[in-house]
């Protein structure tokens, strides 16, 4: 064979000219950086480790976690002793005085179901079904004594504040809306007054309403807690369904903190902390900005100032968790001006506010995980395996979906759980997972025998032996590529 020409010989670079530089990618240069300053000794300035500014370096502010910067530089970290601080402060708040909260309203919620309706109020007996005149009247009956005994029964903790009629509101169908008293009158005269006003029981398909509501206001003011508290609750106990043969009686509800009883001003202290934890996070962006725009000048990092730098390059150093927490020191700071300053806070408002805030305090603890990596596993676990996850879920929806679908056709006229769209999805859901398997062929077995011997192993061969193994295969797959050098 005829020997290879020989190579030719490389050009020559022109005297005085630089020498170019090899393109190196983003993460691997940033990390080689961080790797020459490590083997830097710590006296390699006279400010011991800082730049010639007496400024941390730009690649360790922007890749060092707060304590190696306080190990190595001495600046301590205070944001995450902030963020402790809130985790403390907040879940504190939600312990006491949202538990007391909670606890006096559960209770009194308990109680006005018993009273007013004759139920505990627990799941699935949150309301009762009117299906007879006679039992219309019985509800009314027994909703009229309560509101009007209501003081004489307990005048220490609840005071009606309308004690002369019971105020009913019945909507039509097109918004108009009608409002009559009912007052403490025989029952005779209660049948009598409701067909007067066209809510005639006995000729339910020629109620024009829609839906009517018994407004009862109250005053709960329980002299026997521990901390001074009162609330006013806009009880209404609603009448739907009046068009198909039956009327469905429940309890809407709303609680507020009455006019002139706010929170203690002293959580007015753990908004502040939540305000300078705030100041520091935007602080934080302030450096980190200044951080990218000095790292051309310090080892050669390739973000900002050359023309290969993209906006994509620049966020790839941006922590988002300063984001997280910004929001979280937000909700923080609204919840603690709402319960301490609203002149009638409402009560659920209050209660999600500090919960919210307290749940939001322990997750921005989880941007200090990272730096240990056993402990970050579920969450980088979750960054790999997420994506790949959905587009499995992608095409497994249409199938659920179509189970869903055909087993409200089966079944939805005969048991609950399939009797709605979300009901049907809430229950293939717990079946897949094994909550109600040995139930759900009891509940159908009655209906279509054969046709649910067909569903029911069907869904679960698919959903349970093919489905359910390919998405732990997934994440299994996610951990060991997280876990893997």
């Amino acid at each position: 064979p005829s020997p290879s020409p020989p190579l030719a010989p490389p050009l020559a670079r022109p005297p005085g000219a630089a020498r170019p530089r090899e393109k190196m990618p983003h993460a691997a240069a940033v990390k080689a950086a961080v790797a020459r300053a490590a083997a830097l000794p710590r006296e390699f300035t006279p400010a011991g480790g800082l730049g010639s500014d007496g400024k941390v370096f730009a690649h360790t502010s922007l890749t060092f976690n707060p304590l190696e910067k306080w190990v190595r530089y001495g600046r301590f970290p205070y944001k995450m002793l902030l963020h402790l601080v809130l985790m403390v402060v907040y879940t504190s708040i939600m312990l006491t005085y949202g538990s007391a909260d909670l606890h006096h309203v559960s209770h009194a919620l308990r109680r006005f179901y018993s009273v007013y309706l004759g139920i505990s109020g627990s799941y699935g007996d949150r309301a009762i079904k009117l299906s007879t005149a006679g039992e219309f009247d019985q509800a009314m009956l027994r909703l009229q004594r309560a509101y009007f005994d209501t003081a004489e029964e307990d005048p220490k903790d609840f005071l009606t504040l309308q004690p002369d009629a019971l105020t009913f509101v019945c909507t039509r169908d097109d918004g108009s809306a009608r409002s009559f008293n009912l007052t403490d009158v025989s029952p005779q005269m209660l049948h009598k007054l409701f067909a007067s006003e066209g809510f005639d029981f006995d000729a339910l398909g020629d109620v024009r309403y829609a839906i009517a509501r018994a407004l009862v206001p109250l005053k709960d003011f329980p002299r026997r807690a521990i901390d001074r508290k009162c609330f006013i609750w806009d009880l209404a106990f609603v009448m739907r369904s009046m068009h198909t043969g039956q009327v469905d009686l429940s309890l809407d509800y709303k609680v507020f903190a009455c006019r002139g009883f706010r929170a203690p001003p002293l959580l007015l202290s753990a908004g502040f902390v939540a305000a300078a934890s705030l100041l520091f996070e935007l602080r934080s962006i302030q450096r980190w900005w200044k951080a990218i725009q000095r790292s051309r000048t310090e080892f050669g990092l390739p973000l900002v100032g050359r023309a290969a730098t993209s906006a994509t390059g620049i966020l790839a150093e941006f922590d988002y968790w300063r984001l997280v927490a910004m929001s979280a020191n937000v909700i923080q700071v609204t919840g603690v001006i709402y319960a301490c300053c609203a002149s009638e806070a409402n009560i659920y408002v209050r209660l999600n506010l500090f919960s919210a805030s307290a749940a939001l305090a322990w997750f921005n603890l989880v941007r200090y995980l990272a730096f240990a990596s056993h402990s970050y596993t579920l969450y980088k676990t979750l960054a790999i395996g997420l994506p790949k996850v959905t587009s499995f879920m992608v095409g497994v929806v249409p199938l659920f979906v179509a189970y869903a679908l055909v087993g409200m056709g089966l079944w939805g006229f005969d048991t609950e759980w399939f009797s709605t769209f979300s009901m049907s999805t809430a229950s293939l859901f717990s079946l897949l997972n094994g909550d109600i398997v040995h139930d759900s062929y009891l509940n159908l077995k009655d209906t279509s025998w054969p046709m649910a011997q067909i569903y029911l192993y069907t869904f679960l061969s698919v959903f349970i032996y093919v489905v359910l193994n390919i998405f732990i295969s997934i994440v299994e797959e996610s951990f060991f590529l997280h876990r893997s050098p």
